[in-house]
């Protein structure tokens, strides 16, 4: 989504930081500067993509959980 200034300028991107699927609920947005780098973009992009479809390897993208804590089929 994108947000515009009041000078009219074009200031932020806003990604989901978390989707609830069973409450329906979106935490609220986090700004994305400009100066952020593409790479850190992409990782919260796909964060994103993977918390709505396989919250545990969220756990894994993001170091809280090893690899091997899951099931061998999920590795």
């Amino acid at each position: 989504m994108k947000t515009k200034s009041r000078a009219g300028g074009l200031n932020a991107f806003h990604i989901p930081e978390q989707h609830q699927m069973n409450g329906c609920r979106l935490e609220e947005s986090r700004p994305l500067s400009f100066r952020e780098d593409i790479r850190s973009l992409l990782f919260r992009l796909l964060l994103a993509v993977v918390s709505e479809r396989e919250p545990d390897m969220r756990e894994v993208l993001t170091a809280r959980v090893s690899l091997h804590a899951l099931a061998d089929e999920r590795r």
